[in-house]
């Protein structure tokens, strides 16, 4: 390598660099516009501020996904000029950073259902979910105009990709000392790109760093999806600093119960029914002739206990399953079912209820093995798993993810008449999500011309009010107590319903036939956290337990906590609020009546809002503690737990 070959190839480098960040930068704008109204009210301020830091970030993936070009342009060799060796250089090139704007538009349309940038998850799910792999047509017919975007950006680099020439430079340069010269500059130059990548902060650019420049509801606009991606490869939950000892910690807040109740154990059977992407919004939302799109629910909601300030702790299917099932959340940059987590002794509701004598299930109208559902189930102790696998009749595969909900909501209700008593059983509904297919023989009934996926709300309300009535034929029925909650939220369709308060807004139901007392409205702040402990002490459960829920039927100060892999999201009867891991950045009072936020004063203060971020801080501090010491099943308090190593 002589010094004339090092400067050209330093110059094309910069040039190649600039050009995938001027791409990056325009994925970006597409992301913007595409979900505009995310981002309302217009705000120039923060939005240019996205655009701009946004460039540090997006330097930070195009670093690590073009390492080895960046390798080949630094240090140089003796075919580095060769015409095939450019050739091969730019395929590698053009593959590379197709990968990497790929996983940016991918992005611009799937953020309308996950509400945030995709992290390691998206690569897991298309890696190993037989589901997605199976509904990639679908998604490629639906969003055809996104494969022709994609292409387009193939073609801009293959077509501008800049070309390689030497500069013309004196001979002088070509003596042995330039080239080691060249050699010195191209580490020093490497070592400087990787400490930018790094930052040059005492801890590498994180997800969180993104705080730093802009408010909460922008970072989605800010980041890129290959940058948290590579903060979410098989990443630990981010340490929680020790906001307190141990033993004050406790005073704030703990996770092991320890009932008082009193007299025998109630066996009754408990039937959850999950529900794929029913958000509030669903629940009010009226079509053009003024009619509900879930009747059956509402009437439900007359006849049980109705949580009317009920909010999910997770924004996706996978990380629904542990806070109603486990008892604990998913606070992690990956889900729990592909963390290191995964392997962690569990000791769940089905864990808890099968020590009583409880026969345990789950069904599921999906491929046997989506999302991870069959091997949690295992861990958190379901025995039995009923997926389209066991229901092994493919004339009612609904084309896209399983099993129509309908169908297979009788074969659940058909199949428990043959189960032994007491029960635990789990329904995850399927329908309600992103094809939203609705059956042949269905399509006029349930309100053509409305959104897709209240129709498909509509259908799976209908398969619900059909499965209750099977099911109250069969003798377990008014031994039963049902529990109904969504996994999550899912597109935003009314203004009302765009505020981070509101996107977590869920209904929460729980219904038993022959006990006319457990009705009415239920105000207190509630989530699918508190399911787990209400459960066991509506059966009047008397041992100690792990849970970070509160039981709906005692009196406590109650809140609800969610994270999107940089903040947590916190709310209590008065606020909602951001906490950073180490700070609250951002406050509102809100309406209960129309899940409105209102401003407050810049730095505000009370001793509730003290309240809150103390025992959010307490919380944190023992749900890590257990976590990364595999304590979320061990009934001793953890200050006389030692740590394991």
């Amino acid at each position: 390598m002589n010094f004339n070959t090092f400067l050209s190839h330093q110059k094309i480098l910069l040039k190649r660099i600039g050009f995938i960040l001027v791409l990056l930068t325009i994925t970006r704008l597409l992301f913007y516009i595409f979900n505009f109204s995310t981002f309302k009210p217009f705000d120039i301020g923060p939005v240019l501020k996205s655009f701009i830091f946004g460039i540090r970030f997006d330097f930070i993936a195009v670093f690590y996904f073009n390492i080895l070009i960046i390798v080949l342009h630094l240090f140089c060799f003796k075919f580095s000029n060769n015409l095939r060796f450019q050739k091969i250089l730019k395929s590698l090139f053009v593959f590379v950073n197709s990968i990497l704007l790929l996983l940016n538009i991918i992005d611009v349309v799937f953020f309308q259902f996950s509400g945030k940038r995709s992290g390691w998850e998206l690569v897991e799910m298309l890696n190993t979910s037989a589901d997605t792999k199976e509904m990639l047509p679908l998604y490629i017919t639906q969003y055809w105009y996104m494969i022709l975007v994609f292409l387009g950006f193939i073609y801009l680099l293959i077509r501008y990709y800049p070309d390689f020439r030497l500069l013309n430079i004196s001979k002088k340069f070509e003596t042995t000392k330039y080239k080691i010269l060249s050699y010195f500059l191209a580490i020093i130059l490497f070592f400087s790109g990787f400490a930018f990548a790094r930052g040059l902060e005492t801890k590498p650019i994180r997800l969180i760093t993104a705080n730093r420049y802009v408010t909460p509801n922008y970072i989605p606009l800010l980041l890129n999806t290959p940058f948290t991606i590579l903060n979410t490869i098989n990443q630990h939950p981010e340490n929680v600093k020790e906001y307190f000892t141990i033993k004050e910690g406790l005073r704030h807040f703990t996770s092991l119960h320890k009932p008082n109740n009193e007299g025998e154990f109630n066996k009754m059977n408990v039937v959850i029914i999950i529900l794929e992407s029913f958000g509030e919004e669903y629940m009010e939302a009226k079509t053009s002739q003024g009619k509900n799109f879930t009747p059956f629910l509402d009437s439900l909601r007359t006849v049980g206990l109705n949580c009317t300030n009920a909010f999910a702790n997770a924004t996706r299917s996978i990380d629904a399953i542990p806070p109603i099932l486990g008892g604990f959340p998913s606070h992690l940059q990956t889900s729990f079912v592909g963390s290191a987590y995964s392997v962690n002794a569990l000791r769940g509701l089905p864990h808890i209820l099968k020590e009583e004598g409880y026969s345990t299930s789950f069904y599921h109208g999906g491929k046997n093995g989506t999302m991870g559902f069959d091997m949690f189930c295992k861990s958190v102790g379901i025995e039995s798993y009923f997926g389209r696998t066991e229901y092994n009749n493919e004339t009612d595969f609904d084309g896209a993810w399983g099993i129509w909900d309908e169908e297979f909501f009788q074969y659940m209700a058909k199949s428990l008449s043959h189960t032994n008593e007491p029960f635990l059983s789990v329904l995850y509904t399927l329908t309600s999500h992103e094809p939203y297919p609705i059956p042949e023989k269905y399509k006029d009934k349930f309100f053509p011309g409305e959104p897709k996926i209240l129709r498909t709300i509509a259908y799976t309300d209908y398969a619900l009010r059909r499965f209750f009535k099977t099911a109250s034929t069969m003798k377990w029925f008014n031994n039963t107590l049902f529990v109904i909650c969504p996994d999550h939220t899912s597109l935003v369709l009314k203004k009302k319903y765009k505020n981070s308060l509101a996107k977590m807004a869920i209904p929460i139901i729980y219904y038993c036939p022959s006990d006319n007392s457990l009705k009415g409205n239920m105000p207190k702040i509630t989530q699918q956290l508190d399911i787990m402990p209400s459960v066991l002490d509506y059966l009047n459960y008397n041992r100690s337990y792990i849970s970070y829920g509160k039981s709906i039927f005692e009196s406590c100060y109650r809140f609800s906590v969610s994270y999107n892999d940089v903040n947590f999201q916190v709310i209590d009867p008065s606020y909602c609020m951001l906490f950073d891991g180490e700070k609250i950045i951002k406050v509102n009072r809100y309406n209960h009546d129309s899940l409105s936020l209102l401003k407050l004063p810049p730095n505000y203060q009370s001793k509730e809002l003290k309240k809150t971020e103390t025992h959010l801080k307490a919380y944190l501090q023992n749900y890590y503690f257990r976590l990364n010491n595999n304590l979320l099943a061990d009934t001793i308090e953890i200050k006389d737990m030692p740590k394991k190593e």
